[in-house]
């Protein structure tokens, strides 16, 4: 398993927003949760700009591209260049990350104000470090996290030439009936979120938490073609009623109904981290002549131990009859 990044939506109140924003309902469409937060250089007089504080190793600022925008960021309060500002994208499209504050691990504060442009934003992501508490984080595992377990023919998609981009520009899609997946976590609640291909054609599948019954589940329907595809879709989800329990959930997808023309396409899982999600902490085995070599070095290294313990034995030893034999010198004198 590998460890999930964790996800927040601009609407979260880890983001604080200071000037005249607005939340954009209306061409919100792709995105997630379908709203974002917008500001437009010149609409007002004040100064805006968005904060937020990560417990981390390093941030992403995903959102709608301008190509006009332009960021000043500080970090911890000193200036910080973005690496990554979405440059080479197209105008208007969405899910485009905007802004990468790099592997830089640690709490950090992070604050970014807009100088032109447009500054719209979707959503952020950081990946979590062994001081990040994850009790009531939305945890993101994208379809390429190894934590999937992958049965029958998937599909692998990237680099998307489209209006919006899906999270981490990947999907994985399947159009074989009875193909599933399944992955294991600790939290409280579990969320499938896929996307739509822009032909037609049903498409449905079984979702089953612990081993519970599964039922079919009608996602879609589609009897037109669209002109794009439907991204940020939520499939599934489901809320635990012990949601503090230590105990590892499993969910099963098994897909009951596609085709080629209308495909089970995975974006990503969502689930809600409680106070016994941990972070995985990745463990190298070593093998062959490589954990040979190992081996060998550490039966030297208690050897060596050994030895200089038994020469410290002997010369304790010896040191010991020196003096008593001094001893008895002093007092056989006259």
């Amino acid at each position: 398993m590998e460890n999930p990044y964790v996800f927040v939506d601009n609407t979260s109140p880890e983001i604080e927003y200071v000037g005249d924003w607005e939340v954009d309902t209306v061409n919100s469409n792709n995105t997630f949760g379908g709203s974002q937060n917008v500001y437009r250089v010149g609409s007002s007089n004040s100064t805006a700009y968005m904060e937020f504080k990560i417990v981390g190793k390093g941030a992403e600022v995903y959102g709608t591209y301008d190509s006009a925008l332009e960021l000043k960021s500080q970090m911890d309060g000193s200036i910080y260049t973005s690496l990554d500002d979405g440059k080479g994208n197209p105008g208007g499209r969405k899910g485009v990350r905007i802004f990468d504050l790099g592997s830089l691990s640690g709490p950090r504060t992070i604050n970014i104000q807009p100088l032109a442009g447009q500054f719209i934003v979707d959503y952020l992501i950081y990946p979590p470090t062994g001081r990040t508490e994850f009790s009531g984080k939305q945890l993101v595992f994208d379809d390429t996290n190894p934590s999937l377990n992958f049965s029958g023919a998937w599909t692998p998609r990237a680099k998307f030439n489209a209006s919006a981009l899906p999270f981490n520009n990947t999907l994985t899609s399947t159009s074989q009936k009875g193909a599933s997946f399944a992955i294991d976590f600790v939290g409280s609640s579990v969320a499938v979120y896929g996307a739509f291909n822009s032909t037609t054609g049903p498409l449905s599948a079984t979702f089953s938490i612990d081993g519970s019954n599964p039922s079919p589940v009608q996602l879609i329907n589609q009897t037109a073609t669209t002109t794009d595809w439907t991204l940020h879709r939520q499939f599934f989800q489901y809320t635990f009623s012990d949601p503090n329990t230590e105990t590892p959930h499993v969910l099963n997808v098994t897909i009951v109904e596609a085709s080629e023309s209308q495909p089970f396409t995975l974006d990503y899982i969502l689930a809600t981290g409680n106070s016994h999600t941990k972070l995985l902490e990745r463990q190298f085995l070593k093998t062959g002549s490589e954990a040979k070599s190992t081996g060998l070095r550490v039966g030297l290294i208690v050897l060596g131990i050994a030895l200089a313990l038994f020469a410290w034995f002997v010369f304790s030893k010896w040191r010991e009859r020196k003096r008593k034999a001094k001893g008895l010198a002093e007092l056989s004198k006259p």
